[in-house]
């Protein structure tokens, strides 16, 4: 039987797996975390901590939906809404 996950386990993986996937996409754009923040209109330092979760990091970011959504957007990981 398998034993049931934490809410805490699933809320870090799932960070953790936006990490990576933030990271590869502002790589692969040849972006810096600065560059995606003002893109973004996010501070530097939000932007850089949904980049930073791993082991010993600390507690997961809890960015607001608006700051995800707009992070998605300067990467074009989503849709842009019309203009």
């Amino acid at each position: 039987m398998q034993e049931a996950r934490s809410f805490a386990d699933r809320y870090y993986e799932v960070t953790r797996d936006l990490a990576e996937v933030l990271v590869t996409a502002r790589r692969r754009r040849g972006l810096s975390q600065e560059e995606v923040a003002h893109m973004a209109d996010v501070s530097v330092q939000t932007y850089a901590a949904l980049e930073r979760v791993g082991p010993g990091v600390g507690t997961a970011p809890n960015p607001t939906v608006v700051t995800v959504i707009r992070v998605l957007w300067a990467l074009e990981l989503t849709p842009h809404p019309p203009t």
